[in-house]
């Protein structure tokens, strides 16, 4: 029997794993999910080199590749450290996220440009971070169909 399901690539943005694709539910007879991981780039390695050792991960043709990235946060990708030190090991609880959030103009300058205001990424950045916080509490599922 022959497969007919579209692969599906799931993408991580920088230093994230494909744990962020935990809670996505796609259809089982529809698609072939596949996860991939970060993968750091060797020091003083090209774009092109990296592009081309990353590509070695997709072992199919004609792909959907879903990625995710805080694109326009910061002219260097980088870590939100100040967020991530306020979650490491305190009480997960909504007023914990909340601390949290206000942390992201700590972590990150924001591109403003014609595509987005500086406030408005700070913004959407703080309601996923408070939005992560919502759908790891409750489990609820993402569904694509």
């Amino acid at each position: 029997m022959r497969n007919n399901r579209e692969h599906i690539y799931l993408m991580p943005g920088l230093g994230a794993n494909s744990l962020i694709f935990e809670y996505l539910d796609f259809p089982k007879e529809k698609y072939s999910i596949h996860l991939l991981d970060w993968i750091m780039p060797i020091k003083n390695e090209s774009i092109e080199n990296y592009c081309s050792r990353f590509s070695k991960l997709i072992i199919h043709d004609d792909i959907i590749l879903i990625g995710v990235s805080y694109g326009g946060m910061s002219e260097i990708p980088k870590r939100a450290s100040a967020i991530e030190n306020r979650l490491l090991n305190s009480e997960f609880s909504k007023n914990t996220f909340e601390k949290a959030v206000n942390l992201i103009n700590k972590d990150f300058s924001p591109l403003d440009d014609m595509r987005a205001s500086k406030n408005y990424r700070i913004a959407v950045a703080k309601n996923l971070l408070l939005k992560a916080f919502h759908e790891i509490k409750s489990k609820k599922t993402i569904r694509i169909n």
